[in-house]
């Protein structure tokens, strides 16, 4: 059984073509404004994505954020000591050059 020409270049999604075309006509332009402006919206948001998270920048520094009571200090503390000692509540902004026992060569700023 050989297929003719005409059934061989035939889009199987051509019927969903032509109906989409006619939705579309059918609607209002502004409707199609949006979508437009819907689909750049998308293609920008990517761009910048791709962009800022393939960027280069080597960050060294580890920033502790929390409630208040909730153990920054302590933790800052048992980070560069490894030891538990008693806190209070901290007035001023901690800060330490900090590397990682596993870690020979990155040098973390803890603050």
């Amino acid at each position: 059984m050989k297929k003719t020409d005409s059934e061989v270049t035939e889009n199987p999604f051509e019927p969903y073509y032509e109906s989409l075309r006619q939705q579309m006509e059918e609607q209002d332009p502004v409707v199609l404004v949006g979508v437009i402006v819907a689909l750049a919206v998308v293609v920008i948001t990517c761009v910048f994505l791709k962009y800022f998270l393939t960027s280069k920048t080597v960050r060294s520094a580890v920033l502790l954020v929390g409630l208040c009571d909730s153990g920054k200090t302590l933790l800052f503390i048992r980070l560069l000591s490894g030891k538990f000692k008693r806190t209070q509540t901290s007035i001023t902004d901690s800060s330490a050059p900090y590397k990682a026992k596993n870690d020979r060569v990155s040098n973390w700023l803890l603050q």
